[in-house]
């Protein structure tokens, strides 16, 4: 599954399908290492189902594992947009 990152929204793409999921409808951010994955949890489920995931990309690191860049931005956009919606 494809993910491009908007500023007001993310938008999926798979299997000849389209999604564009507003911040807002983001429940909770996962992310997982093996394999790399983050998993969106939806508030209203949409054309794919309740959960979304996509692969980031590639992250090198040494040590321990560092928290992901695009799933911290996730969770805080979709904070953000849950808090104005209030």
């Amino acid at each position: 599954m494809q993910c491009m990152i908007a500023a007001t929204r993310s938008c999926f793409a798979g299997v000849g399908r389209e999604e564009t999921v507003p911040f807002s409808n983001i429940a909770n951010v996962n992310f997982m290492t093996e394999p790399a994955r983050i998993t969106l949890q939806l508030t209203t489920p949409g054309k794919f189902g309740g959960e979304v995931a996509f692969i980031p990309p590639p992250q090198i690191y040494f040590g321990p594992i560092p928290e992901n860049e695009i799933a911290n931005d996730l969770t805080g956009r979709a904070v953000k947009a849950r808090s104005a919606g209030r």
